[in-house]
């Protein structure tokens, strides 16, 4: 078995961009981080183009993950440990859209191996070379996000294993469409 990291995101142009004009209501999604959102503050989403493709994932931004019922039903208990499954309504969608709001944080980046770009006062700015500490990941969800950075992005874990059950393999195994999966690091033996 080897242990990867991997950022996952909704294909642009393989999947349709949800879009809000609830500014006031969609806007702290954008950030969301790692925290409780509230089911009544949603806005009504609409599909940016629709001359995109529909695939079982749909792209709004890369903090959350939002997804048709086929995708729950596939990934009902990796979603409702990872955090917060919401409906979402959207405009001339004819079935069921959810929102996934991962709330598993897990602190397990190695501060000593990892490279940050760092601003002109020294400072932490972007997490450039990630590495991680593969004790803390196996024992959680495999669905996470971690603390040490601000625009925090849904992470996965993936064992390569042929028996896997995690969520990249069971995406795989399903057939399911919109996503891809940017490898952001891997377990060194």
């Amino acid at each position: 078995m080897t242990l990867s990291v991997y950022k996952i995101e909704a294909k642009l142009r393989q999947s349709r961009v949800l879009a809000s004009d609830d500014y006031e209501r969609s806007d702290p999604l954008l950030l969301a981080q790692a925290e409780q959102i509230d089911s009544e503050s949603l806005p009504v989403f609409f599909v940016a183009d629709p001359r995109d493709p529909d695939a079982n994932f749909y792209y709004f931004t890369s903090n959350l993950l939002l997804f048709d019922e086929l995708a729950y039903d596939v990934m009902a208990d990796l979603f409702d440990g990872a955090g917060q499954v919401l409906p979402i309504e959207v405009e001339g969608v004819d079935k069921r859209i959810y929102l996934l709001n991962v709330l598993e944080k897990i602190s397990a980046i190695d501060e000593e191996r990892s490279q940050w770009s760092l601003s002109d006062s020294g400072e932490r700015m972007t997490l450039i070379d990630f590495h991680f500490i593969a004790s803390r990941l196996t024992s959680k969800s495999t669905l996470f996000k971690i603390p040490e950075i601000f625009y925090n992005p849904v992470l996965t874990c993936h064992d390569d294993s042929p028996d896997s059950d995690d969520f990249i393999a069971r995406y795989r195994r399903s057939g399911l469409t919109g996503l891809t999966f940017e490898k952001l690091w891997k377990e060194e033996r």
